[in-house]
This record gives C-alpha cells, structure tokens and sequence, in this order.
C-alpha cells in the first residue's frame, strides 16, 4: 500500500513517515509550497534520509485566496481569525489531499490525534499526548477527509517522538 506524508521538514511529519515506513508501507513524502519563499530543503534532506520520493506541489495561488486574503479582510474588520482552522479542511485535506490521491492509496500527516470508527461513522478523537492533543484543530474535517486519512503519531508522546526523531535524524536534519 502506498502511504502520501505531508512532509514539512518537521520532527512529527518526518516521524510519521519513519513509523509509517518501518510498518512496511510504500511512502511518498509530498510538500506544499504555500507561500513564495517556504523553504523545502528540510523536506528534501528527510526524504533523501529516509529514501523516499518526495512530490512538491505549489499551491501558493489557491492558499492566497483561501487563507491569507479572508485571514486580512477579517483582520482588518478588527476580528481575531484562525487561519488553521480553515486551512486544514481547505487546504491539507481539501486541495493537498486531493493530489495526493493521485499519488497514492492513503494520506498521513503529523498531527496528534486519532481516528476511530463507531457504527459507520468517523470521529476525531484526542491524541494520547494530552499536552500536544491536535484533534481541536481538525473539527471541520468532513467523512470524505477523513477517510482514507492516518494520523501515526496520535498513539505517542511528544516527548517519545522527539526522543526517536534525534536518534533517526540527528538534531541538525529536523527542525522543531
């Protein structure tokens, strides 16, 4: 099965696709460009360390329109927005999940939380890390994202995380 990582450059995308790849899977590292000057050599040096392929997909034209510009006119009317939480389901599960689609079978990403099924039906739940809990930055997730969608750092720790991600990577390869 091939896994598609939103890989960043960071400790827990660079962890959720070392986990991901020591269960066997077939992984493809993919990092969007969301702004001009978003610097990918963290991503490359990952990928390159893990083996992987890695896919660079330039969405700084969609994210403008959909994050920055209403993040501003929002701003500007003197409201405090969150551009998280409209830029996961528009962006990450929305237009990057969509490519990666094209890529591979599912789509992982770092964050910590968990996905469960009751009776048909998929739920974000909290990740084990209380401390570093992510599910509340997702609640607009809808089934189709959901679906098809892996979160391998929801059952660790931070700290576990960050322990490996020295021992993997050494502290100069991965940023925090």
């Amino acid at each position: 099965m091939k896994i598609v990582v939103g890989l960043s450059g960071g400790i827990d995308s660079a962890m959720s696709a070392y986990i991901l790849k020591k269960k066997g899977y077939e992984i493809i590292g993919l990092t969007m460009i969301h702004i001009p000057s978003y610097d990918i050599k963290k991503a490359e040096e990952i990928a390159k360390e893990l083996k992987i392929p890695l896919f660079k997909y330039n969405i700084t034209g969609k994210f403008k329109e959909k994050i920055i510009n209403p993040f501003m006119d929002e701003y500007m009317r003197g409201e405090t927005p969150n551009p998280c939480i409209m830029c996961n389901p528009l962006i990450k599960f929305g237009i990057l999940k969509e490519y990666a689609k094209s890529l591979g079978d599912k789509f992982a990403t770092g964050h910590y939380a968990r996905i469960e099924k009751e009776n048909k039906c998929l739920f974000i739940k909290k990740g084990l890390d209380k401390r570093k809990d992510q599910s509340y930055f997702l609640y607009r997730l809808t089934q189709n994202q959901l679906a098809d969608t892996i979160f391998p750092l929801g059952d660790y720790q931070k700290e576990s995380i960050k322990e490996m991600a020295f021992k993997i990577f050494g502290i100069k390869k991965v940023k925090e």
